[in-house]
């Protein structure tokens, strides 16, 4: 083999700098679906999300929608792990895509989400499950350049089915809220949930009836409970919330406060799984019982926004639930 002479390959090598020095200092070309810090190399899946926003992705199966599940596999590590642990739980043996498809929730929209840019993505089955039963969905924030910011995945609540859901602006919260419509088989009447982002997860703080009064969440049980469980916190950091200027927590603590809770177990009766824990119910009534709690209830069922005083009226005369 001839090898080259010292200088055509320092010339070579000097050719192959300048190129590079070129390329980094020549400014991208704008692309019509990425902000402009990302350029589309760094971040193709972005483009993905793009091209399926703003639509109704009922409908559409695994063929039309690998895609996307791909690329939201790729931009959420946890994703992928999850859906490895539930497919191995389960002990499907197909394919990641079909058992996303056909076991899991998958996405119905991914909506642009406020001024901050990113998307908000919709999940539910595929297929409708068993009755009775509830509807089990996923949401996941991402910010503009694909960052997980968020995520929820919790039912409906007992007897309760999704018909629609929709993303919302609500005054006083800085993130798009998800508000999801419900339907209770057998003629029940129809229930709006309200989803906002605190912190790195979604919490459900609004319950309200068609003719949107507010109603309480039960959570003294568990598969009848809308959304997820509340977050584990001390009555401290309760109270901290209700007193706060961040009005997702504010709306979070009222929801959970004016919820219907497990009132103490009868002689002879056992905590079961589908029992809220009596702890958490007791945290409820302690919280409530507070002192700084009592006086803001009262300040915001007086005088706050319409949501704060029905939340704060709801807590302020609670409904617990004795076991059967």
């Amino acid at each position: 083999m001839v090898r080259p002479s010292r200088p055509v390959t320092a010339l070579f090598m000097l050719l192959g700098n300048l190129a590079v020095l070129w390329v980094a200092a020549t400014p991208p070309i704008p692309h019509p679906y990425l902000p402009a810090e990302v350029a589309p190399s760094e971040r193709p899946e972005l483009a993905v999300l793009q091209r399926f926003s703003e639509r109704d992705l009922r409908g559409i199966r695994e063929r039309g929608l690998r895609p996307l599940l791909v690329a939201l596999r790729t931009l959420d590590p946890e994703r992928l792990i999850v859906l490895l642990a539930e497919q191995r739980r389960l002990g499907y043996d197909m394919t990641l895509t079909d058992f996303e498809v056909e076991v899991l929730p998958t996405p119905r929209y991914v909506w642009p989400s406020g001024p901050s840019g990113g998307w908000v993505v919709f999940e539910r089955p595929y297929t409708s499950g068993g009755h009775p039963g509830s509807t089990e969905l996923r949401l996941t924030r991402l910010d503009a350049r694909g960052g997980v910011q968020a995520r929820g995945w919790f039912t409906t609540g007992w007897r309760r089915y999704l018909e629609s859901a929709r993303l919302e602006t609500v005054a006083g919260i800085p993130d798009p809220v998800v508000v999801v419509r419900t339907a209770e088989d057998g003629g029940g009447e129809p229930e709006r949930q309200w989803y906002a982002k605190v912190d790195d997860r979604y919490d459900l703080v609004r319950l309200e009836q068609e003719d949107g009064a507010a109603v309480g969440n039960g959570y003294w049980l568990n598969h009848g409970r809308c959304g997820p469980p509340p977050p584990h916190q001390s009555a401290d950091d309760w109270e901290a919330d209700l007193t706060s200027t961040d009005r997702a927590r504010v709306l979070r603590a009222l929801v959970w406060l004016g919820g219907h809770h497990l009132l103490p177990l009868q002689p002879g009766q056992q905590q079961r799984n589908d029992m809220e824990d009596a702890r958490d119910a007791e945290l409820a009534r302690a919280v409530r019982a507070r002192t700084g709690v009592v006086a803001r209830l009262r300040e915001l069922a007086a005088s706050g926004e319409a949501w704060e005083r029905e939340g704060a009226r709801l807590a302020l005369s609670p409904k617990d639930v004795r076991w059967f």
